[in-house]
């Protein structure tokens, strides 16, 4: 995700398992990448720019979604899934879904 932010700015979803583990990997993973990336360090500052629900940084935004979220209710070109298993209810309804 921080690479696709990075050199490859674009509309994103990341869906997780549930609301906790999307805020845990957020906290612990994601805002440390980011700040350490010095441009990402000073957009972070401004307001709005982090919330709980998504990133927005101008020519990237990222949004995040947790377990009872329908994986169709927002449009990205990436789209990120962590435990791929759970959202087998949804395979076949995505149109152009890769798995990796």
């Amino acid at each position: 995700m921080v690479f696709n932010a990075v050199f490859n700015p674009s509309l994103q979803l990341s869906l997780y398992p549930s609301e906790s583990k999307c805020e845990e990997y957020q906290s612990e993973k994601l805002l440390p990448l980011f700040k350490s990336i010095p441009e990402y360090k000073e957009l972070m500052k401004k307001q709005r720019t982090v919330r709980r629900d998504r990133y927005n940084f101008g020519n990237c935004i990222s949004y995040f979604k947790g377990g009872g979220t329908r994986p169709t209710s927002k449009s990205a070109q990436v789209v990120f899934i962590d435990e791929i298993d759970d959202f087998t209810e949804y395979e076949g309804r995505i149109r152009s879904c890769k798995r990796c």
